[in-house]
């Protein structure tokens, strides 16, 4: 038996966000000129002692504080010798705030293995055209007493569809972690969430919605750039030797994965043009048409993955109908979710106050090793 492993190459096509779950404060960022720079102030403690008794003055919990005027009326000009790293700001317009952080290792960005699968995962088996199944089990459970049953459906749907987890077919789809890269591979994103409001665009605002992209309210965030590449392994472990046997069920859906995947990401890309066609957002149109006339190779798959991309990718429901969305508003009552249009809100990057694109698209290339 041999042990079937590709490298692949990961290349970002869209501003990129897989968080760690944490947050940069405010109180460690310096905007200055086109950079953010994000500071050590435990740092600046140890070789300022004297700072340790000023630290009561840190307004913690203020976006406006401004660390910078800060750091000089007590003396400190060289904030530059703090700095743990800087983030370019790309056109983005910072006002202050939390970031949120991307995860790393050792210090150094990458994007997880079990983002890519997951993300391949839901693809191929939207591939299947299994989606009835998924909306049988969800409406079976809405007739019992369970606790968490959007969870407990689709548990059930994939038990019925691939066994227990011993026997899925996606032990076969094993992806290791990206290579890292430098800090200059990192950028600060602004993202604003665009909100379909009877039938016009809104952008989402924490008094209420606003027409002005500039008054609504702003995410930031790191985001791996544009244009970065990075570099791993997809190993399928020894599934040629069990793809004619009977001990994995529905093993196929690992089959040819790299024209499954394109088939499903067609049709979800020629689906967000006709959306947002609709509401004449035309930087976004052309940013999905430019993506549907990249030249891919037999073995090049395109693919959305991360942070702030939405319920349609990480959904394997395809064809989100009015019943599926009652059932989706019984199992969850407390979601905003609408009978017209579901869902009904995309974010979006924001450049110098204007759209920019979809985040979290990239291109996967396998090569044999």
């Amino acid at each position: 038996m041999k042990n079937k492993v590709y490298r692949y190459e990961l290349e970002v096509l869209s501003p990129t966000i897989v968080s760690s779950g944490y947050e940069i404060k405010n109180f460690e960022i310096i905007k200055h000129k086109d950079k953010v720079h994000i500071l050590d102030l435990m740092k600046i403690f140890r070789s300022n002692r004297r700072f340790i008794s000023l630290s009561s003055q840190i307004k913690y919990d203020d976006n406006n504080f401004n660390l910078e005027s800060f750091l000089k009326q007590n003396g400190l000009n060289n904030y530059q010798d703090y700095k743990k790293y800087e983030l370019d700001l790309n056109g983005t317009y910072f006002r202050g705030g939390a970031v949120k952080e991307v995860i790393k290792t050792a210090g150094r960005p990458y994007i997880p293995g079990t983002s890519i699968k997951g993300a391949m995962r839901s693809s191929l088996i939207r591939a299947m055209n299994v989606e009835g199944d998924y909306k049988r089990a969800l409406s079976n459970i809405l007739n019992r007493k369970v606790k968490n049953p959007e969870k407990t459906a689709d548990d059930g749907a994939e038990s019925y569809l691939f066994g227990g987890s011993y026997k899925s077919p996606f032990r076969f789809l094993r992806i290791s972690d990206t290579s890292t890269c430098e800090y200059n591979s990192l950028e600060l994103c602004e993202i604003k969430i665009m909100n379909i409001c009877n039938g016009s665009v809104k952008w989402y605002s924490r008094n209420q919605n606003t027409d002005r992209i500039n008054l609504a309210t702003s995410i930031y965030s790191e985001a791996i750039k544009s244009g970065t590449k990075l570099e791993g392994k997809i190993s399928q472990g020894f599934f040629d030797y069990f793809i004619d046997k009977d001990e994995i069920r529905n093993i196929k859906v690992v089959e040819d994965i790299v024209s499954k995947i394109r088939k499903d990401i067609d049709n979800y890309i020629e689906r967000e043009i006709q959306f947002f066609e609709r509401y004449h957002i035309s930087e976004i149109v052309n940013f999905y048409r430019n993506l549907k006339n990249i030249k891919l190779g037999d073995n090049e798959f395109l693919i959305q993955i991360g942070f702030s991309t939405g319920y349609l990718p990480k959904s394997v429901v395809r064809n989100i109908d009015s019943s599926f969305i009652a059932n989706l508003k019984r199992v969850n009552s407390s979601a905003r979710i609408y009978d017209d249009l579901f869902p009904k809100t995309r974010r979006l990057t924001i450049k110098h106050d204007r759209i920019g694109t979809p985040l979290g698209w990239i291109k996967i290339s396998l090569r044999d090793v």
